[in-house]
């Protein structure tokens, strides 16, 4: 069904997210008629007339469907503006108005903020005053991660925000929750009785969350020597997935409902132990080898430098469900493969009747849920079985669901998905302020932790799975991570 009158005003529209992300995902939902009657007016400080920005941005509109570009552009506006001259904004919003005319998208926008988190709190004073607000229509507002660096500057930006908008117009990007096997974690849990019934300390000895990158800083050295792997990844997409892996079932589907639950099992949340953080938390800065440069040595990084690369840690909760149960994640840079996937490891049989059985290879592996998130998305499970030739034991690996990985310009971007749903007014996958709260709080009383025991930053190679100390974490009470493309 085709989307129609609408207005995006994109501020920033020449750094990767608007060129590499949100122009391609417009033409694609443009191109397969889900978006109709629609305009976008992009606000940034070059110097262009709408005629040169649609040739600046023609090169980076490519599909295998030969979409109609030219039909396209002629939706696509330009106006130069310096974020921090409030005369500005009054110029845009004038062209703004003419755009609504001429589309009669009935003052309906959309502000998707594409510039630096820096930029966040000027641009949303300066609103009020530009009359971008002033007339009817909805008005809804787009933020990247990082929300905030902290609780405290996380909550003046909220509260900035809410002086405008209300919770259900606030799109807070997080798109690891677009994806689809990561939109299966709730249906795999409760719309199936199997896993229902085995979701809990009595049948599951651990979890495992692993979120590894190859790639370097990629020109965010500023940003991210700034915020580090722990505020940048595991405050939001970690997290994310923890809350969902250790809800209780919500009430409904609602989204208010479910936010609860996820709030509810995040709360629940040990707080780290000043005495403990050291032997819970492993961090890391990758090396160098004749090709790449160590974190120390890139570009803009300080050689003091202590921000980490790599994180890996240890959650406890105080709840019936999960006593006892250990929750592992690991995340980080230059590491041996990308990937983003959860490892569920259940409890051995109390009776091994097994074990001492002359054709057991080694030992009987536990059995282990794989939930695949990215590049590759299924699920597994390994079980322990008689091999082919009928005289041995060994595991294997049951596949339960399977999805190829998505290639090709044919699959949808996952910020098509959000962008569709962001246009469509549904809030269903963008985290609530509440979820952001209860996460940033964790992380500030960890942090502040750090600040107090300068826990030592381990370096680790260049395709390693990160410092041999994550390994530690696990070996110490007989565990190991279920995942290592190293070996």
């Amino acid at each position: 069904m085709a989307t129609s009158n609408v207005q995006l005003v994109i501020f920033g529209g020449t750094g990767d997210l608007t060129t590499r992300m949100l122009m391609p995902s417009l033409l694609g939902l443009f191109d397969t008629g889900k978006l109709a009657n629609f305009a976008v007016l992009i606000l940034s400080n070059r110097n262009f007339t709408d005629d040169d920005y649609r040739e600046f941005i023609r090169p980076f509109l490519r599909r295998s469907t030969k979409p109609d570009i030219p039909g396209f552009l002629q939706h696509i506006f330009y106006q130069t503006m310096d974020v921090t001259k409030g005369a500005d904004y009054t110029a845009a919003a004038a062209k703004s108005h003419d755009i609504d005319k001429q589309f009669e998208l009935g003052g309906n926008r959309i502000f998707y903020f594409a510039v630096a988190p820096r930029l966040f709190s000027p641009i949303i004073a300066s609103l009020p005053d530009s009359g971008f607000l002033a007339r009817p229509g909805y008005k809804r507002v787009v933020i990247e991660k990082p929300f905030g660096q902290d609780y405290p500057s996380a909550k003046a930006l909220n509260e900035q925000l809410n002086h405008l908008f209300h919770e259900d117009q606030i799109f807070r990007i997080d798109h690891y929750l677009e994806k689809r096997m990561v939109q299966n974690i709730m249906l795999t849990r409760f719309g199936n009785g199997l896993t229902e019934g085995i979701w809990n300390s009595h049948f599951i000895d651990n979890v495992q969350v692993t979120l590894s990158e190859t790639v370097g800083l990629e020109n965010r050295a500023g940003y991210y020597d700034q915020m580090g792997a722990t505020r940048d990844m595991v405050q939001n997409h970690i997290f994310q997935l923890i809350s969902l892996l250790t809800m209780d079932q919500p009430i409904s589907l609602r989204q208010e409902d479910v936010t609860e639950a996820k709030v509810a099992a995040l709360r629940m949340l040990k707080t780290p132990d000043l005495q403990l953080v050291d032997q819970q938390f492993v961090l890391g800065q990758y090396l160098g080898n004749q090709q790449e440069p160590a974190y120390l040595d890139e570009e803009r990084i300080p050689k003091t430098s202590r921000t980490e690369t790599f994180v890996a840690g240890e959650l406890n909760f105080n709840s019936y469900r999960w006593d006892g149960v250990p929750f592992y994640f690991r995340t980080g840079k230059r590491l041996a493969t990308k990937t983003t996937r959860i490892d569920v490891v259940f409890k051995a049989p109390q009776l091994k009747l097994f074990e001492e059985h002359h054709q057991v290879i080694d030992h009987m592996a536990p059995n282990i849920l794989t939930i695949l998130i990215d590049p590759d998305e299924g699920l597994s499970m390994q079980l322990n079985t008689r091999d082919s030739d009928e005289e041995t034991f060994g595991s294997t690996n049951a596949i339960l669901a399977n999805t190829q990985p998505a290639t090709g310009f044919e699959t949808p971007e996952a910020y098509e998905s959000l962008l569709s749903d962001i246009i469509d007014g549904n809030t269903e996958n963008f985290p609530q302020w509440r979820e952001i709260a209860v996460a940033w709080q964790f992380i500030d009383a960890l942090r502040a932790g750090w600040q107090k025991t300068s826990p030592i930053i381990h370096q680790y190679p260049l395709g390693s799975m990160g410092p041999e100390q994550a390994d530690e974490l696990l070996t110490r009470t007989g565990r190991y991570w279920a995942f290592d493309p190293t070996k």
